[in-house]
């Protein structure tokens, strides 16, 4: 953990479908996944909601969670004003509440760079940068997106134009740390979406057969008529039903993770284990 850090994390952005951080990804949303691996190095955290429902969503999703609101709202310069506001360090990093490939490594690198800088900015070699994965000196970022939003200014390039002494750094320094440099993935797309939960699809599985062959030995039969077999299945916090439908060789579970595509939850995972060993 970086000492003494802070992020804010935009829940809207230009180019994001509206809802987009609440998408479940095997039991978790994209704002949970990103908040989480934010909180493996940042001291603090704050999530920009530009409504009031947004606001209340993400607080039921994350308890505890400091959630800005952006009343003035003013777009996407609005959203990292109201943010920044809320922040006592000196620098602040600025990211998206839909990046769950955030890198602690990377992080830290960009966070080394700062020196003398007002602001580091990862830039390619085709002269794009990353100003949603980017280190803001706090006091004069402030000034400068004020400045902008009385200029009609809307996208964040605008504002950095008025930062003096940013570090814009080069993308490649980041290749060696995350080779396919997905700490800068933002889901937007339904293809980027297919990327994530592929990622995480193994590793979510691994953890689901560990429970599962744990709770084998604990599982209740209930009974089995000529079309189904129904189970008791211990949980974290309660038993769960399990059903298998013998005629349509299909699951079913009343929790909510057991219809995530092509990875059953671990109830029904211990349930198929004991059946096999029958």
């Amino acid at each position: 953990m970086q000492p003494g850090s802070t992020a804010v994390l935009l829940a809207d952005f230009p180019g994001q479908t509206p809802g987009t951080p609440l998408i479940e990804i095997y039991g978790e949303t994209l704002l949970e996944r990103t908040f989480y691996k934010a909180q493996e190095f940042f001291n603090k955290i704050f999530i920009v909601a530009s409504s009031i429902r947004q606001k209340s969503d993400i607080e039921r999703k994350i308890s505890g969670a400091d959630v800005v609101l952006n009343i003035k709202n003013k777009g996407l310069l609005g959203d990292i004003l109201a943010g920044l506001k809320a922040c006592t360090t000196e620098y602040t990093f600025i990211g998206t509440c839909n990046m769950p490939f955030l890198n602690k490594k990377a992080l830290a690198h960009i966070f080394s760079k700062q020196s003398t800088a007002q602001a580091v900015v990862p830039r390619y070699v085709n002269n794009k940068i990353e100003p949603l994965h980017a280190l803001y000196k706090t006091r004069p970022a402030i000034k400068a997106l004020q400045d902008a939003i009385y200029d009609e200014k809307t996208e964040a390039n605008q504002f950095i134009q008025n930062i003096p002494f940013v570090n814009f750094m080069p993308v490649g320094e980041l290749s060696e740390i995350d080779k396919k440099l997905e700490t800068f993935l933002k889901v937007r797309s339904e293809a980027e979406l297919s990327l994530v939960k592929d990622r995480f699809k193994k590793k979510v599985m691994k953890k689901r057969l560990e429970k599962a062959n744990k709770l084998t030995s604990k599982i209740v039969k209930e009974g089995e008529s000529a079309s189904t077999a129904y189970y008791k299945v211990p949980g974290t916090e309660e038993e769960h039903n399990v059903t298998f439908n013998k005629r349509k060789n299909s699951w079913g579970c009343d929790c909510k993770y057991y219809t995530m595509k092509a990875c059953y939850c671990s109830h029904i995972l211990a349930v198929q284990k004991l059946r096999k060993n029958d």
